[in-house]
């Protein structure tokens, strides 16, 4: 099967052997499930994965290999990262993450996506889905205003309240990867979380819970909190609290794996 869009990166391990990764076999079996869990649709086990480690640990070499092993069981991948200035630029990773779908991918493919086309497709989630067509382009505006204009669409904005405006962003993006996900399995990552936005923390949560039974695999990695420079912010110390507890029930309930990183 042909991909649902054009992966930049899908074709540079044809071109360039790997080094093969030393020591990290209980790591790469943690990720292996977690891979097998989402392709295979299993009904229990978590589809998400937080790897977490300090600077030159070697956490980014063991993403690329999640990468490495998540095509060759024909997932589809999205990348996305923050940068430490990246709190000026809400929702960055996932910006980052869908513009190469979002213009790379063909027409009408693109139109099933949001639910522009009626066509047969294998969908994996049923009656949760809960915002389609015009109202799914328009909130994904907000991140792509580009994206009425390739589908060819005019969007009337509705007036909405704040809470109201972001409830639907995030339902919007959710709809979006499991209209995705329904062509081959998917695999989210986010690099360098620890310097995320509140915003984009909250949609990471959200789609932890939203996409769990879902054939999406998300991942993210961090730094742990005491690897991270204290900025003496009593708003970032908050958000950085509220994201643990988050995390912690996230675990709790067996939706996130937690997966430390030690040299």
């Amino acid at each position: 099967m042909q991909a649902p869009f054009a992966d930049p990166l899908s074709g540079i391990e044809l071109l360039i052997t790997p080094l093969p990764l030393v020591g990290r076999e209980a790591e790469m079996r943690v990720i292996c499930a977690l891979l097998d869990t989402v392709a295979q649709q299993k009904p229990v086990g978590a589809r998400a994965l937080m790897m977490s480690g300090d600077v030159g640990v070697g956490k980014s070499r063991l993403l690329a290999e999640m990468c490495l092993e998540a095509r060759s069981r024909h997932f589809s991948i999205l990348e996305g990262r923050t940068y430490e200035s990246g709190g000026m630029f809400p929702y960055l990773p996932f910006i980052e993450a869908l513009r190469p779908v979002i213009h790379s991918t063909a027409a009408g493919t693109l139109r099933s996506f949001v639910g522009l086309e009626n066509r047969e497709r294998r969908d994996a989630t049923g009656p949760s889905i809960s915002l389609i067509g015009a109202p799914l382009v328009a909130a994904l505006s907000r991140l792509f205003p580009e994206l009425p204009h390739l589908l060819g669409r005019t969007i009337t904005p509705e007036i909405l309240t704040p809470e109201q405006e972001k409830f639907r962003l995030f339902d919007a993006v959710a709809t979006f990867l499991e209209r995705m996900a329904a062509e081959r399995p998917l695999m989210l990552s986010i690099d360098n979380l620890q310097w995320a936005d509140s915003a984009s923390l909250e949609l990471t949560m959200y789609l932890t819970v939203r996409l769990h039974s879902s054939p999406v695999a998300l991942v993210g990695v961090t730094r742990p909190p005491a690897s991270m420079q204290v900025r003496g912010d009593a708003e970032t110390a908050h958000q950085s609290a509220t994201a643990l507890r988050m995390l912690s029930e996230l675990m709790r309930q067996g939706l996130l794996l937690f997966l430390p990183i030690h040299p």
